[in-house]
């Protein structure tokens, strides 16, 4: 599916709309599929259709996710993960809502990168049971 096969006039900021009230809105909108939400969210790159389901619920839920990757060969990951910014609850709250909908999460972790010596971060990260083929 491509962007010239939608409606892609629910996809344009409302007036004032933030990056995140703009996610949660498309995550809720009803009438997108999990494809269409897909690039809808993310028209200039969207995401991997292997993670959209996921980052459905985790927009909707308001989690500030700023990688998501559909795992296995030629991606960056080996398995679905979303990373996510926020505080010491927010990890769990995105485990919650993703369990609530009863998403395969098989491990959730607290990272830091390091950058030039120094730990960077933290963030949160879902890693997700890869579909079976």
């Amino acid at each position: 599916m491509s962007a010239d096969q939608v409606d892609t006039a629910v996809w344009e900021p409302l007036p004032g709309e933030s990056k995140i009230d703009r996610c949660e809105r498309l995550a809720k909108d009803a009438g997108l599929t999990d494809a269409e939400f897909a690039i809808a969210v993310c028209p200039g790159d969207p995401l991997d259709l292997g993670i959209a389901k996921a980052m459905r619920v985790l927009c909707a839920a308001r989690v500030h996710a700023f990688e998501s990757c559909e795992g296995g060969e030629g991606h960056a990951y080996d398995r679905p993960t979303v990373a996510f910014y926020g505080s010491t609850a927010e990890g769990w709250r995105a485990l919650a809502a993703c369990k609530e909908v009863a998403l395969p999460v098989v491990r959730l972790e607290r990272a830091w990168d390091m950058d030039e010596g120094e730990p960077s971060g933290p963030y949160w990260m879902l890693v997700f049971r890869r579909p079976r083929a």
